[in-house]
């Protein structure tokens, strides 16, 4: 009898053992936090709550805590404005990758590696970016102690994976198998066909007796609730863009001013 209850008690510790391994490796959420900008409509100031989404950030080699903007539109998985500490800057290269009317976009011959809130990454140089203005010409590429935001994620960082973001309750969670989903967002009857394109989350987009199929979801310009051609903007309103009640928005855009015409849709 004493040798069934030992074989029954180490059963129930293997068990046990199982169940934490199992609990230790589950994903774990992250808090994310809001940016908020400002623009100008009719010609006046205005605050826009929630116009960046950053994620939390570290590196290996550097104590301090960054964040990232989540901006779903970039095709490179991690795009810096600065280097982190723990990154020589002789590792930049001397001539730039890329090249566009306001910025420079450097390769960085080192493997970077750390978190994106829980999740680890390792990217090797192909995969990730220093950016400057191309008026920039200093070489102090680390980040100031009163500016944490150190640059973007890319939409590619999350191509085999799944990005979980929780608005209510200001989380996110990154998994790479369907089964480690929490079971509130597993029901399929909440979720709708969509596709990477074109490093594009594009998605449908349902209104009146219309279905857009090339919307695409960008968090990197969240002062807007729609952007669309003029087209379609025109058949969402019913205007032309003229009217005297429209809004007339600028704002900033890689340093660049861009004005747009807003207007409530019909429906």
């Amino acid at each position: 009898m004493r040798q069934y209850k030992n074989i029954a008690w180490i059963c129930a510790c293997v068990m046990q053992m199982a169940f934490l391994q199992g609990r230790c490796q589950q994903p774990q959420w992250s808090g994310f936090k809001w940016g908020h900008d400002s623009v100008t409509v009719n010609g006046q100031k205005a605050f826009v709550p929630r116009s960046a989404l950053f994620l939390p950030v570290s590196f290996d080699g550097d104590p301090r805590r960054y964040y990232m903007q989540l901006d779903l539109s970039s095709s490179t998985s991690l795009l810096l404005y600065n280097l982190p500490q723990s990154v020589d800057s002789k590792e930049v290269d001397n001539h730039a990758f890329y090249n566009n009317e306001s910025n420079k976009c450097y390769r960085v011959n080192t493997t970077l590696k750390g978190k994106i809130g829980t999740t680890p990454f390792s990217f090797d140089s192909s995969q990730y970016l220093l950016m400057r203005r191309k008026d920039d010409t200093s070489t102090g590429y680390y980040q100031p102690q009163n500016n944490l935001i150190i640059g973007t994620v890319g939409i590619n960082y999350f191509l085999n994976k799944i990005l979980i973001i929780d608005f209510p309750d200001y989380q996110f969670m990154v998994v790479t198998d369907s089964a480690q989903v929490p079971f509130r967002f597993s029901k399929k009857k909440y979720y709708v066909p969509a596709q990477v394109e074109n490093s594009r989350f594009i998605f449908p987009i349902h209104c009146g007796d219309t279905t857009y199929n090339d919307f695409f979801y960008e968090t990197g310009s969240s002062i807007f609730d729609m952007v669309v051609s003029k087209k379609i903007w025109c058949k969402l309103t019913g205007q032309k863009g003229d009217e005297p009640g429209n809004f007339h928005v600028e704002v900033n855009a890689w340093g660049t001013q861009l004005k747009a015409v807003a207007a409530r849709t019909l429906k």
